[in-house]
C-alpha cells in the first residue's frame, strides 16, 4: 500500500489525510474497523466522548499495540472536548448550550506543556470564536477547525 498522504500542523506535527472517522459506530464493529484499519496502514482514528464507543476503541488500539501491528507515537487520535452529551429542549430538539469553552482551551494548552497531547485544534468554530482564543495570548497554536459538512442531511 502507497503512503497515505500527510498534512503539516503549525505544531509541526503531521496529520495523515486519511483515517477511520468512528462518529455512529456500531458497538460490536468498531473495535474491528479499528483493527482493519490499522492492518491496512491508516493510522489516523477520529473519535469523540460524545460517541460513546471509547472503550471499545481504546481495547481495539491496545490490542493492535500489543501484537505490534503499530506503535502508539505513530497513531494519530483526534478526539473532541465536548460541552454535553448534546442536550435536548423539551420539544426534542438539540438545544444550544452557552459555554464558555477559554477554559479548556487553556487547560488543553496545559496538556500540550505537559507532553500529553501534541495539537490542539476547535470544531466548528466561528470567526469570532476563533478570534476570542486569539486573544486569549495563544501558548500553542490553533491547528485545525474541524468543520462538518452536511450535504443532504436532514
Amino acid at each position: 500500500m502507497s503512503a497515505v498522504p500527510e498534512q503539516t500542523f503549525a505544531s509541526g506535527y503531521k496529520i495523515p489525510c486519511v483515517g477511520l472517522g468512528t462518529w455512529k459506530a456500531k458497538p460490536e464493529e468498531v473495535g474491528a474497523a479499528v483493527k482493519s484499519t490499522v492492518r491496512l496502514g491508516y493510522h489516523h482514528l477520529d473519535c469523540a466522548l460524545v460517541y460513546g464507543n471509547e472503550k471499545e476503541i481504546g481495547k481495539a488500539i491496545k490490542e493492535c499495540i500489543d501484537e505490534g501491528l503499530v506503535k502508539r507515537e505513530d497513531l494519530f487520535i483526534t478526539t473532541k472536548e465536548n460541552a454535553g452529551l448534546f442536550p435536548m429542549t423539551e420539544d426534542g430538539l438539540t438545544d444550544v448550550i452557552d459555554i464558555d469553552y477559554t477554559e479548556t482551551w487553556t487547560t488543553m494548552q496545559d496538556l500540550v506543556n505537559q507532553g500529553l497531547c501534541r495539537s490542539i485544534g476547535v470544531s466548528n468554530f466561528n470567526s469570532k470564536q476563533i478570534q476570542r482564543l486569539i486573544d486569549l495570548g495563544l501558548k500553542h497554536p490553533i491547528s485545525c477547525n474541524q468543520v462538518i459538512l452536511r450535504w443532504g442531511v436532514q
